[in-house]
């Protein structure tokens, strides 16, 4: 009997998969009276969506060059419809609504560029996913306002912005995306979901938005944000959360940030500057959160806090603050030139409700600020000003943490609830005991283990060459802290697992990403 069910199953997935077709979209060429073959291509992808043609799972949709407008994806899928661009075509889609019209799933979008500069009062969100749509994905897209802004003003930041991807409903998938120059970064509503190995650099008001339940943030890079409004009209933050409705009366639950990097600036002379938030989660309650292996990097006080937190994890994060002085925006009264030291705080919900039954341990911060009794503080390092950090990380002001040999943070942590792997994907312990912080200490000797356990680069650090392990027909990407892309190199030898040498000689020292297919790693150019 269970031979028999284990057969028509397959069968039923064999049948699906032959009649999967791939399609072509053509907004130069194309017309909707076309079949939408390769040949025959149909127009934009706006106007077959709005043909109401019924797709079927596993179907493809591929773009080719051109403005695609502003498409509205609906209609539910039995498997995965997935639109990318034809190869070697560079096509352009202004926003995207998914779920506006009808309930809506199993659609993937990947390899996408959403751009598309503010024209209203108020910021569109690039990318919509609407309350009744589940299942969905958003991989590899670049979803930028404008892809260049070195000229930008003061006024062009403030009133050209759009917002990234406000996702709603539930089990949405956010996967190594770009997203730059941008109002806020991704706004997740919907419960249930994965925000992973996205990049978001340049944001004028939040990286991230965490308004959902369920969800895992892990592996994300938020660098950048441009301070262009007053303390009256806003604060910035690379994560923030809050409950609702109003505001504070409610809980969030069961969420997990782990393994991301937050970085205030990665340039201490540009433009816009000013502090910016870590994680700030200021109107709770927020219940079984996890917050590990986290890095950041902030000119505020607010490193990492939840006010109104039960039963959440705080455990081997670094934090620190190395911006001594915070510049002064003319235009902001309120404006001063020195926040910090940035430090990690669990305190009483706004409306007095103590926090209880939580974990801070292990953590490398320079400040721990919480309210009495909320919970085990224990095997934390605090190491103050940035005139100490020499004596704990290899090269701060690249942004380099890894502990240097002699650092007091080595063995010093408690096994008790610390996470099996560190930042890099390390195991932990590496020596006689667990390390405090985001990094366990690794000899030089050892080859760094990157992207979820599975690509390998040596050396780490490196000066002129690293080798990476690469996995079949893909391309290495290779990009700075603030998400430029700096190498591109493409593997083109099918089903078989190689080592390519790329030089990075020519690169300037500092942190960088590697992302291959879809996974994302790391490594330091020394």
């Amino acid at each position: 009997m269970h031979k028999s069910i284990t057969l028509l199953i397959t069968i039923l997935a064999l049948t699906i998969n032959l009649f999967a077709t791939t399609y072509y979209s053509d907004p130069v060429n194309g017309s909707m009276s076309n079949n939408g073959s390769t040949t025959e291509p149909w127009s934009s992808l706006e106007d077959i969506m709005n043909s109401g043609f019924v797709f079927q799972a596993n179907d493809i949709i591929k773009l080719r060059t051109g403005n695609h407008g502003f498409p509205k994806i609906n209609g539910i899928n039995n498997g995965f419809v997935q639109i990318m661009p034809d190869q070697n075509n560079n096509p352009i889609i202004n926003r995207i609504y998914i779920g506006s019209v009808s309930a809506t799933s199993f659609w993937k979008l990947s390899e996408l560029n959403i751009q598309s500069i503010r024209t209203g009062q108020y910021p569109i969100n690039l990318i919509d996913i609407y309350p009744n749509s589940n299942n969905i994905v958003i991989e590899n897209c670049t979803i930028s306002t404008s892809e260049n802004t070195q000229a930008w003003t003061r006024d062009n930041w403030r009133n050209n912005c759009n917002t990234g991807i406000r996702a709603q409903g539930y089990s949405v998938k956010i996967l190594n995306n770009t997203i730059k120059n941008i109002a806020v970064g991704i706004s997740m509503e919907a419960d249930s979901s994965l925000i992973s190995g996205n990049v978001i650099h340049f944001f004028t008001i939040d990286g991230i938005r965490g308004l959902a339940n369920n969800c895992i943030y892990e592996s994300n890079i938020i660098t950048d944000n441009i301070v262009v409004f007053t303390y009256s009209e806003n604060h910035y933050d690379g994560f923030q959360s809050y409950t609702c409705c109003p505001v504070g009366a409610d809980t969030l639950k069961n969420i997990i940030i782990r393994k991301n990097l937050i970085i205030n600036t990665t340039d201490s002379t540009r433009n816009f500057r000013g502090p910016m938030q870590g994680i700030s989660n200021f109107d709770g309650f927020y219940v079984n959160w996890t917050i590990e292996n986290n890095i950041i990097i902030t000119d505020h006080w607010h490193g990492i806090t939840l006010l109104g937190a039960i039963n959440c994890r705080i455990i081997n994060n670094t934090v620190i603050d190395p911006y001594d002085i915070s510049p002064i925006d003319p235009y902001d009264s309120l404006s001063i030139n020195q926040h910090g030291p940035a430090w990690i705080m669990i305190a009483a919900h706004k409306n007095g409700t103590a926090s209880h039954n939580n974990t801070i341990r292990n953590n490398l911060t320079a400040a721990i600020n919480n309210d009495n009794n909320i919970g085990d503080v224990d095997h934390n390092i605090i190491i103050g000003a940035s005139s100490n950090y020499n004596n704990f990380f290899i090269n701060y002001a690249d942004f380099d943490l890894h502990l240097i040999s002699s650092a007091s943070a080595i063995d010093n942590g408690s096994s008790v609830m610390a996470p099996s792997l560190d930042f890099d994907n390390n195991s932990r312990p590496s020596g006689n005991n667990i390390d405090v912080g985001a990094y366990e200490y690794q000899q030089a000797t050892i080859v760094n283990r990157i992207a979820d356990n599975e690509i390998l680069l040596h050396p780490n650090p490196a000066q002129n060459f690293i080798t990476i392990k690469v996995e079949k027909n893909n391309t290495i990407n290779i990009f700075d802290v603030t998400g430029n892309l700096v190498i591109t190199e493409p593997y083109q030898k099918n089903n078989t697992i190689d080592e390519v040498e790329i030089n990075i000689s020519f690169l300037n020292k500092g942190l960088y990403f590697v992302r291959i297919g879809n996974k994302i790693g790391k490594f330091i150019k020394q």
